[in-house]
């Protein structure tokens, strides 16, 4: 039940507007478009360009975050075609009023046209060499790699593109790593909701990518270079056994999660900390194939915070309502699972031997996360993996910055499955 409410609660928070600013410089907007604003008020475009504004929510995003903006041209797609073409610029039209902010605008048809435009048309020029071109696609691989190499040949500095995660079509993940590959430009992935991936055209690809060192300095969440992992479908689960365990992390998620997990070496255990309720250790005992599987938690919510690292949001006792005596009965019958209550690092005593195929770290906090990362990667086994919850939500900035940290001190790339899943491979 908890599950339920939360699912619903999610999908409401991200589907319905609310006000993104204050005073006069607002605008409206589901949940996910302030990431929007806030990376463009990074990057300071003088020409932003959409292809796929449908009612104008990422516009006036783009409008609000980039002072310096002073062009605007999109192209929608044919099934949005006029009636969001008019609420869109309804919208804007608002937005400029209110503020009294001087802003060209232009919609230029549908990105069809653009396609059929002869290379030299006038028609082109409001899209040409755009400081960002934003491509909100069409939730299939074949219309948003269309529309990233259109962007790539009219000359666009930063390409974005939404819908990089699995709350979407994972399919459009798979046209932006073919995108990739066929630029030999790597990208980087901005965890919000729905997914935000970036391309620097801006330099040669073997340069550092101011972009990304911009978005990172100014505390933006992102994994650069991004590799996405595959999702795996829900038939790989070892066993269809009910998972009968509340978990705030979503089906898709899990998966993923479990995705991974087949990928690691076969030997070693697979260990879990940040149990909670044992939803998500339920579906990593059904996919860990007989490694043995070891689960820690204080069972009393979080620990004391750090003041400095994170949110408010996460004080000490916050998701307290489990019980080692509960997640204890989840696993009746099941050989090799075991159950460590405590705060981390102290239950790690006596596992200074242990090898390590898997393990996954969901504890919100700064200082656990960068502790269990410091231990668990000393014994991870070439090939193993440590996969974080967490990374790029706006209520736990610690985990990020711990694993960043790590990253940085231990020289290993941070990798992306398209689910918010962020992980780290040892080499081999």
């Amino acid at each position: 039940m908890l599950e339920e409410t939360e699912k619903k609660l999610l999908e409401e928070m991200h589907r319905l507007p609310h006000r993104v600013g204050e005073g006069t410089d607002w605008f409206e907007a589901p949940n996910g478009y302030p990431w929007h604003a806030n990376v463009l008020r990074v990057l300071q475009p003088s020409k932003y360009v959409e292809f796929g504004a449908h009612v104008g929510y990422s516009l006036l995003a783009a409008v609000y975050g980039a002072d310096s903006l002073q062009e605007v041209a999109w192209a929608d797609n044919e099934s949005y075609v006029p009636e969001s073409n008019r609420l869109a610029q309804e919208n804007l039209t608002a937005y400029i009023q209110r503020t009294g902010r001087i802003v060209n605008f232009q919609y230029c048809g549908g990105v069809e046209s653009l396609l059929e435009a002869e290379p030299e048309s006038a028609f082109l020029a409001p899209f040409q060499n755009a400081d960002v071109l934003f491509v909100d696609g069409e939730h299939r691989n074949e219309g948003s790699l269309r529309d990233m190499r259109l962007a790539k040949q009219l000359g666009a500095k930063v390409i974005m593109v939404d819908d990089a995660t699995s709350n979407c079509d994972p399919d459009v993940i798979q046209s932006i790593r073919q995108f990739s590959q066929e630029e030999g430009c790597p990208f980087g992935i901005v965890p919000t909701y729905r997914g935000l991936a970036i391309f620097d055209f801006s330099i040669l690809a073997s340069e550092p990518s101011p972009v990304f060192t911009r978005l990172r300095e100014a505390g933006v969440a992102l994994i650069y270079p991004a590799v996405a992992h595959p999702i795996a479908s829900s038939d790989k689960r070892a066993d269809d056994r009910p998972l009968t365990a509340s978990s705030l992390i979503s089906p898709e998620r899990l998966e993923a999660l479990c995705s991974l997990l087949a990928t690691a070496p076969e030997a070693g255990e697979v260990w879990e900390c940040g149990v909670y309720q044992g939803g998500s250790a339920l579906w990593l005992e059904r996919a860990r194939q007989g490694r043995p599987l070891r689960l820690f938690d204080t069972f009393q919510g979080h620990p004391v915070p750090d003041p400095l690292h994170d949110h408010p949001n996460h004080p000490a006792g916050r998701f307290s309502e489990t019980s080692e005596t509960r997640v204890r009965s989840l696993f009746a019958g099941c050989s090799d699972v075991h159950i460590y209550p405590g705060a981390i690092p102290d239950t790690f005593r006596g596992f200074e031997s242990v090898r390590l195929s898997f393990v996954h770290l969901d504890m919100d906090l700064y200082a656990s996360t960068r502790a269990a990362l410091a231990f668990c990667w000393e014994r991870l086994l070439p090939g193993g993996i440590i996969a974080l919850d967490d990374y790029g939500t706006s209520d736990c900035p610690g985990v990020p910055v711990a694993l960043h940290g790590f990253s940085e001190r231990m020289g290993c790339l941070l990798e992306y499955a398209p689910t918010h899943l962020v992980y780290v491979r040892k080499p081999e």
